[in-house]
């Protein structure tokens, strides 16, 4: 669903709800809506141009919906500048808007990030980003869950540095189609699997590494929940300086040793651990 544009010079509109929309009722939004971002129990509509008319009926149409606020935004201040090409090891995760060649010897990889988390701008995907690769440099990187992918670009990546196969999952309905998209986009629906639901429901599954840049709170459960029989090695990002102290040590507690950590902005720290038995 959404079929407006979201790309480097246009306008996002923004309504929010308190209530979630469904998807019939979407349908009716017209040609500039972009997508619905579902957050607990509100709805983040966006669109390309003006909508309050189509907002409103919606709204007036169902008694446990109520709007919030609207908010208008360019793509660059939505995103917090305008994204464009990151290199990291041999790979470059490009913008399909961007011209010009990619340097010799790298693996190009497309990412349209559309309104969803996940351009590489931010501190905590960056640092993930260079985890991947000192990864794939010592040992290989095997296969991968990415919890709660967002946009698909550690997913993308993964590929790119020859995971062989993935598992990206997210509860939220936008960033799971936009993930597909730019798996299909890449040409690697057979090396990567985009799934709609809950992190939590997916830390079980055998994989060489699982990759959780999400919230803290997520964060915390999936660690009471990994076994270095399942997984062995993990890398987890997005946490703030008391939050990583508290996970440091949950992964210890698990059997697992964090052998390298990112400070970006004295702020956001991520961690690479490996099990005892990996």
């Amino acid at each position: 669903m959404g079929r407006g544009i979201a790309s480097p010079g246009s306008d996002l509109y923004v309504y929010v709800l308190e209530g979630r929309l469904g998807k019939a009722e979407e349908e009716c939004l017209g040609p500039s809506f972009i997508g619905n971002w579902i957050e607990e129990g509100s709805s983040f509509l966006f669109f390309s141009g003006p909508s309050d008319e189509k907002v409103i009926r919606v709204v007036r149409a169902r008694e446990d919906i109520r709007l919030v606020e609207e908010h208008h935004y360019t793509y660059e201040q939505w995103h917090g500048g305008e994204p464009r090409s990151i290199t990291v090891g041999d790979v470059i995760l490009k913008m399909p808007w961007e011209t010009g060649e990619r340097g010799k010897g790298l693996r190009e990889v497309l990412l349209d990030p559309g309104v969803v988390f996940g351009t590489g701008l931010h501190p905590t995907t960056e640092a993930c980003l260079e985890a991947l690769d000192l990864v794939r440099r010592k040992r290989g990187i095997g296969g991968v869950r990415d919890l709660g992918t967002g946009s698909g670009i550690l997913a993308l990546a993964a590929a790119a540095m020859g995971a062989q196969r993935i598992t990206a999952v997210d509860i939220n309905p936008l960033s799971v189609r936009t993930a597909r998209r730019n798996v299909s986009l890449n040409g690697l629906e057979e090396i990567i699997e985009v799934h709609e639901g809950r992190a939590e429901d997916f830390v079980h599954e055998l994989a060489d590494l699982l990759i959780a840049n999400i919230h803290h709170e997520v964060i915390a459960r999936i660690v009471s929940m990994i076994s270095p029989r399942s997984t062995k090695r993990i890398i987890v990002s997005g946490l703030l300086k008391g939050q990583a102290e508290e996970i440091r040590e949950r992964l210890h507690e698990k059997g697992f040793h964090v052998y390298k950590e990112w400070v970006n902005e004295g702020r956001w720290s991520t961690f690479l651990a490996d099990s005892s038995e990996g």
